[in-house]
C-alpha cells in the first residue's frame, strides 16, 4: 500500500506501522455531473476547486487519497480521473496533498472515521504507552502527521485517558479488499436502505452473500433473518456505506472496480429474460436488463459496461401508475439499460453474473438453449417456465408432469 506523506516519517520510527490503506436522501449530496467525452478535462462545465463548498472540497480530498491508496496512479492521473468523475479540477492541490502533507480543514464524515479512526486510536494509545510524558496535544500532532485526516485534540484526549474509543464500524480498505468493498457499494446503489441501513430482499443467497462481503470488509458479522412475508433482512447500520452515498464517494469504487460494482448493482436491480415471439412460438434472443432510478448511477453503469466491451441500449421510462394483483401501484421514473444477444449474455455470465439464485439459474437455462432452433428453444423454455404478472417463473415438478 502507499505510505503516508514523508513528513510523518519521524513518528513511524517509534514502531507504529504505516496506514494499511486505509438520514440520506435518494440522491447523493455531491451532484457534480460527468463531463461529456469523459476526458476533455478542461471543457465546459468543469468547476474549480475553489468554487466548492467545504463538504464538496472534503469529498475531492478523500477521493485523492482513495485513488492513491487503491491504485499506483500518480498525481496527474488522479487529477484527470477527478475531472472525469466529478466535473471538478483540483489543480495543483493533488500534489500538495500527496507530496507536501497539506490537508484542507473540514468536519470528518462517517466514511473518514470508518476508514481511519480505529487506526488513529491504536496509534494514540501506543504513543501514550511508549511516551507517558507526552500530552494529548503532542500525541494528536504525531497521529495527524501519519494519517490523511486531522483527528481533533479533544478526541485524542478522551482516547488516551480511557474515556472513549471509536464507535464507528471499521472499514478495512486496501487493494486486496477493494473487490469486496466495490460489491457492497454496488448493492448500496441498488437495493440497500440508504436512510437507515440494512438490506431487505427476497433471495436468501443474495442476502447471505452480501452479509459475507460486508463482514470481509468491516469485520462485523451480519446474520440475515427471514420474515413471514418472504423477505430476508440484514440489520447492520452501514454508516460507512450511507456516508459513501451521501458524499458521492461511491463513484470511486465504481470507477476502480467496475466488475464487482456491477455485480452488486445487477444483484439488486438486474433481470434476465428471453425475447419471445409468442404468436410464432419462437424464442429468438436473450436480454439482460438493469433498472435504475438515479441519473448519476445510470451514467456510471453505462460507462462501466461500455468500458467492459458491452453494447448498451438505454431507455427512459417516466413516472407511471400500474395495476398489479388488483392494486394500483405508483412507479417513479427510471432508466432501463439493456444488454441484448447471446454472445453478450455469455460474456455477462462470465464477467458479472448473478448471486441471486433464481436469476442465475434462469440465465444458465437460457444459455443452454442457444444451439437450438428458435422454435425448439421456445418449446423447451415454456416446458420449464411460465409467465405470471409479467415475470417468468420456473414451473413446479407437478405442473411439468
Amino acid at each position: 500500500t502507499t505510505p503516508p506523506p514523508a513528513r510523518g516519517d519521524g513518528v513511524v520510527g517509534v514502531g507504529v506501522s504505516p496506514i494499511p490503506g486505509g438520514s440520506a436522501s435518494s440522491r447523493p449530496r455531491f451532484s457534480g455531473r460527468v463531463p461529456r467525452g469523459h476526458g476533455a478535462g478542461h471543457g465546459e462545465g468543469v468547476r474549480k476547486y475553489s468554487e466548492l463548498s467545504e463538504d464538496e472540497k472534503a469529498t475531492i480530498y478523500i477521493v485523492v487519497w482513495l485513488m492513491r491508496i487503491l491504485t499506483n496512479w500518480g498525481h496527474r492521473t488522479i487529477r484527470r480521473k477527478i475531472i472525469e468523475l466529478f466535473g471538478v479540477d483540483p489543480g495543483d492541490n493533488v500534489k500538495r496533498w500527496l507530496y507536501e502533507g497539506l490537508k484542507p480543514r473540514f468536519k470528518l464524515r462517517t466514511f473518514e472515521k470508518a476508514l481511519w479512526y480505529h487506526q488513529a486510536y491504536e496509534l494514540a494509545v501506543k504513543l501514550k504507552r511508549e511516551h507517558p510524558d507526552w500530552g494529548h496535544k503532542r500525541i494528536a500532532t504525531a497521529v495527524n502527521r501519519l494519517l490523511p485526516i486531522r483527528v481533533p485534540q479533544l478526541t485524542v484526549y478522551y482516547w488516551i485517558t480511557g474515556r472513549s474509543r471509536p464507535n464507528v464500524t471499521p472499514l478495512k480498505l486496501s487493494r486486496e479488499t477493494l473487490p469486496v468493498a466495490a460489491y457492497c457499494v454496488g448493492v448500496l446503489c441498488g437495493d440497500y436502505n440508504r436512510s437507515d441501513g440494512g438490506l431487505r430482499v427476497k433471495d436468501r443467497e443474495f442476502a447471505e452473500y452480501f452479509a459475507r462481503m460486508y463482514e470481509a470488509v468491516t469485520g462485523v458479522k451480519v446474520m440475515p433473518q427471514a420474515y413471514r412475508d418472504g423477505f430476508w433482512v440484514t440489520y447492520e447500520r452501514g454508516g460507512w456505506l450511507r456516508s459513501c452515498w451521501k458524499t458521492g464517494l461511491w463513484k470511486v469504487f465504481a470507477e476502480l472496480d467496475p466488475i464487482n460494482w456491477l455485480k452488486g448493482l445487477f444483484d439488486s436491480e438486474g433481470s434476465v429474460s428471453p425475447l419471445c415471439e409468442h404468436n410464432k412460438r419462437k424464442l429468438s434472443n436473450i436480454w439482460i436488463r438493469l433498472i435504475i432510478g438515479n441519473p448519476e448511477v445510470k451514467e456510471m453503469a453505462v460507462r462501466a459496461l461500455r468500458r467492459l466491451g458491452f453494447k448498451v441500449n438505454e431507455r427512459y421510462k417516466p413516472r407511471m401508475k400500474r395495476e398489479l394483483g388488483g392494486k394500483i401501484y405508483e412507479f417513479g421514473s427510471c432508466w432501463i439499460l439493456c444488454i441484448k444477444g447471446w454472445q453478450q449474455a455469455r460474456r455477462f455470465a462470465q464477467l458479472i453474473g448473478f448471486r441471486v439464485s433464481y436469476r442465475r439459474e434462469r440465465l444458465q437455462d437460457l444459455l443452454k438453449l442457444q444451439p437450438l432452433s428458435p422454435r425448439l428453444r421456445y418449446l423447451m423454455w415454456t416446458r420449464e417456465y411460465h409467465k405470471t404478472n409479467g415475470r417468468w417463473r420456473k414451473r413446479s415438478v407437478s405442473s411439468k408432469a
